[in-house]
């Protein structure tokens, strides 16, 4: 090294190694154009490929819907260098369309190939060709604290049943999220709704019934709801056997009375507007109001927040875990969802179905997870994102994207875990090739300087 005498091997080869390769092409041979696939079953997809080196390599598999992405099937799938085959469970939520089509890409090189345009049938829980409000009509008089009952005919082709979101509109303009993919008879069906005691009184409002992948739906006649402008507070370790909501007034209570009935002379304005035929448990957490502040005349002013948080069935929420209340409308945990200790989720967040949120959780406002999403311990998710079904956000993750559905990702800036783990085996290896580097530094500065003295 310190004289630069050397010398070099002649060129030789490298066989067997890796595992690398990458194809020359990828064509995709199932599905085809003639292809018809029900959701809910099972189906192959398959392509034949060939690489220079015979090596195996790595493919994406992406489902694609009117010539754009739509979410990831399977990632990081090992093919053989002729090509290979998965087998695909297709997922009963896809709606029906001829317009899919299946690409399989190898991530490293790009080269890749779409199947033709195939059809997938039976998705999405049907669709109605139109829907007709019934219940509550122009004379209905409700009462804020009670139950009733909306209802609606309809009718879709197929006689199959499908899954409608039901909200509250007043005076034209959507005031407040009832419940998400409720199921639907074909023909007609209800839903009995516990009315929230905060809501206020007026003559003003509707309910609207739609179908959100058709988006046929219809409104009810205005009518009137009275007895509203009370509201309520939670405070505990929560889990819900059926549907429930809270509304906040002010103030924090826990008191331990061994599971006896509440004191209504200690209650006051101060509960929870929960069907008395439930059973709750609470201890040491709690639904806060939200956090808003516009900035006026030299100071923070507090913007209220007049909406509610909604607790679907089958819900627990863990110890210091803090639900922020909706500035308007609700904020919404979805059925069979489970919340860590010490989880913060800001107002106006929708969280979707059988979700795992892990604790230190940080949800910002608006942001919406669809059905079982994971978020693992310390995940902070910045706001107004959407979080695709199935999604996992490793530890320590910060989103500040949103992420398509099945997307799994790592890391500070959110990348995919693949992709992570990659770089994190080249950082570690850095230390030992800036020491090479520097090797082959000095060695071409010393045959640039034999070469100078030649």
């Amino acid at each position: 090294m310190d004289s630069g005498v050397c010398d070099y091997s002649d060129y030789f080869q490298i066989s067997g190694g890796g595992g690398v390769g990458s194809p020359n092409y990828i064509q995709v041979t199932s599905p085809n154009s003639m292809s018809n696939w029900t959701a809910g079953s099972g189906e192959p997809i398959e392509w034949n490929s060939s690489t220079s080196d015979d090596m195996d390599y790595t493919v994406d598999i992406e489902l694609w819907k009117s010539g754009s992405y739509y979410e990831l099937i399977d990632p990081d799938l090992q093919s053989s260098s002729s090509g290979s085959s998965y087998w695909w469970f297709i997922p009963d939520y896809l709606p029906d369309g001829n317009d899919y089509e299946v690409r399989v890409v190898h991530f490293d090189s790009g080269v890749d190939d779409f199947s033709d345009y195939f059809q997938i049938s039976g998705g999405g829980g049907g669709g109605p060709d139109w829907i007709d409000v019934t219940s509550p009509v122009s004379g209905s008089v409700w009462f804020a604290g009670s139950e009733e009952s909306i209802s609606w005919s309809s009718y879709t082709p197929d006689g199959s049943d499908y899954e409608v979101d039901i909200e509250l509109w007043r005076d034209g303009n959507y005031y407040q999220w009832i419940v998400g993919e409720y199921p639907s008879n074909s023909s007609a069906d209800s839903y009995q709704w516990y009315i929230p005691n905060n809501i206020s009184d007026g003559s003003n409002y509707q309910i609207r019934v739609y179908h959100v992948d058709s988006g046929v739906g219809d409104y009810s006649d205005y009518f009137q709801i009275r007895g509203g402008g009370a509201g309520g507070f939670i405070s505990g370790n929560l889990h819900s056997e059926e549907s429930v909501s809270g509304e906040l007034i002010v103030g924090l209570f826990s008191p331990n009375n061994g599971g006896e009935e509440w004191d209504p002379d200690w209650w006051q304005n101060w509960y929870v507007t929960f069907p008395s035929d439930q059973n709750y448990q609470f201890d040491e957490s709690g639904i806060s109001d939200g956090y808003g502040y516009e900035f006026h005349e030299g100071a923070h002013q507090r913007v209220p927040q007049i909406g509610n948080v909604v607790t679907e069935a089958d819900v627990d929420i863990g110890s210091n875990s803090t639900i922020d209340r909706a500035r308007f409308g609700s904020t919404i945990i979805g059925a069979g969802t489970k919340v860590d200790n010490q989880v913060q989720i800001a107002h106006n967040v929708r969280i979707g179905k059988h979700c795992l949120v892990v604790a230190q959780v940080g949800i910002s406002g608006s942001t919406v997870l669809g059905d079982g999403v994971v978020l693992a311990g310390q995940a902070g998710v910045a706001g107004h994102l959407n979080i695709g079904s199935g999604a996992i956000v490793a530890g320590g993750t910060g989103v500040s994207r949103s992420l398509k559905p099945q997307e799994k990702v790592r890391g500070p800036t959110a990348e995919p875990i693949m992709l992570y783990n990659r770089v994190a085996v080249l950082q570690r290896r850095l230390p030992d090739l800036f020491k090479r580097f520097g090797k082959l530094e000095k060695s071409v500065e010393s045959l640039a300087e034999r070469g100078t003295s030649e």
